[in-house]
């Protein structure tokens, strides 16, 4: 019920259109635990996933709470907070990262502006180098680059996300957007004997992507690729398991 008034009450903040919608988001920012449940019920996108799309400063600030420096100096913006208030900073800004599914440059009508997400994400990684976050910078921008749309014909990703994956040539974002997309698959029910059979499903699939950009788009081709290669290995996984159960109940 918690969840249920919450969002009732962030609703009409919403649409009374009173506060800043920067002021809306400081006040969602203690429920950051709740954001899941609270979606259902404010029924349009949380303020603060609405200026996280816009501002890149505050994702850049968000990463400075969940990740350590490189260097694994100490954080200076954490100066006199004991654990316990780092534990919790990091715990909500995880929650409001993980919980947000608006990408830099997406439109209501679903078009993707390339320009817009390419400088969210370089302004993101230029203040992450600043602050010495880089690596957790890029993390996050992989989990969500692996969340973008496809084009209009299936292809995925789309074509503002492939561009902005052979400019940035980082092998690191580009191994994480994978992990991005084995995590988001969520949990699988099968049959004991049907062995790998979504598995190759998915393997052809991404196969069959990465061989439609792959002249043009030879990193994210790669990625593909590399993607359909270990559902291909899973699906071998499932094959052994299906035929060992098989043995057992015969």
């Amino acid at each position: 019920m918690t969840e249920f008034y919450l969002g009732y009450v962030f609703k009409q903040l919403y649409e009374r259109n009173e506060l800043p919608i920067e002021e809306i988001a400081q006040l969602e920012w203690p429920f950051a635990g709740l954001f899941d449940g609270l979606q259902q019920y404010a029924s349009s996108p949380l303020a603060i996933h609405r200026v996280l799309q816009k501002d890149p400063l505050l994702f850049a600030q968000l990463i400075t709470l969940m990740y350590k420096r490189d260097d694994r100096s100490p954080e200076p913006s954490h100066e006199g907070i004991d654990q316990k208030g780092r534990e919790n900073l990091a715990h909500n800004a995880r929650q409001v990262v993980d919980s947000w599914r608006l990408l830099p440059g997406l439109k209501d009508d679903g078009s993707l502006d390339e320009k817009e997400l390419t400088e969210w994400v370089e302004a993101v990684r230029q203040k992450c180098a600043t602050t010495g976050h880089v690596t957790g910078g890029d993390l996050q921008i992989a989990f969500m680059l692996a969340r973008a749309p496809g084009d209009a014909d299936g292809t995925w990703p789309h074509l503002a996300v492939r561009n902005l994956i052979e400019r940035l040539n980082n092998d690191l974002i580009d191994e994480h957007i994978q992990m991005g997309i084995y995590n988001s698959r969520g949990g699988v029910s099968r049959g004991l004997a049907d062995g790998g059979a979504q598995e190759r499903e998915l393997a052809d699939r991404y196969k069959k992507m990465s061989e439609a950009v792959k002249l043009k788009w030879p990193r994210t081709a790669a990625m593909l690729r590399s993607i359909a290669n270990s559902y291909n290995r899973y699906a071998e996984h499932e094959d052994i398991s299906s035929e060992l159960n098989d043995l057992r109940w015969n």
